[in-house]
């Protein structure tokens, strides 16, 4: 009965119809709170509420539960800073951000993490110039996750995406 419900609810979810996995997954909490599979079930109950706008319950569904996470635990940090930055809440995101690369340094999310974080900062340092070269420092040290990414994988958008960004910060700063 429980895989069924998972299993259904996760098929709303790859289907688009978030209201319903998000209410499935919920439902399936309810039921079924001692299954292996509730930490990947609140995980997509979140990403399901991010889709729906809803950054305020998905924050709380994943600071409340990032205990029991077990494996999921990166992917849970992940998704908690997207939905900080989702909601506009910038400050708040580069700190998920970057506490993913601190406590995750294998996580397959880490490329990720770091353009998310420098794309915060990048928004903050429009009121806040001091960020431009925490911009810069993500983007251009020598052993970072992103240079590492940019030799190895070039054709990445999230290389596009954070070459663009330090492009922008460069100028910023005049360097």
């Amino acid at each position: 009965a429980a895989n069924r419900a998972f299993e259904t609810a996760i098929k709303a979810f790859h289907d688009t119809f978030y209201e319903r996995a998000e209410a499935q997954f919920a439902e399936f909490r309810q039921k079924f709170p001692a299954s292996p599979r509730l930490p990947e079930a609140i995980l997509l109950q979140a990403q399901a509420r991010l889709e729906l706008s809803n950054y305020a319950g998905a924050i709380e569904l994943l600071s409340t539960h990032q205990s029991a996470a077990g494996t999921n635990a990166d992917q849970y940090q992940f998704w908690l800073a997207e939905a900080h930055s989702r909601k506009g809440d910038w400050r708040a995101a580069t700190d998920a951000y970057a506490k993913l690369g601190k406590e995750f340094p294998a996580s397959s999310r880490r490329l990720e993490a770091v353009i998310g974080e420098a794309a915060a900062r990048a928004v903050l340092a429009r009121t806040d110039p001091a960020e431009w070269p925490r911009v810069i420092a993500l983007l251009q040290e020598t052993n970072s996750v992103f240079q590492s990414a940019a030799r190895t994988n070039a054709a990445s958008e999230w290389v596009t995406h954070g070459s663009l960004l330090r492009g922008e910060a460069l100028l910023e700063t005049k360097e």
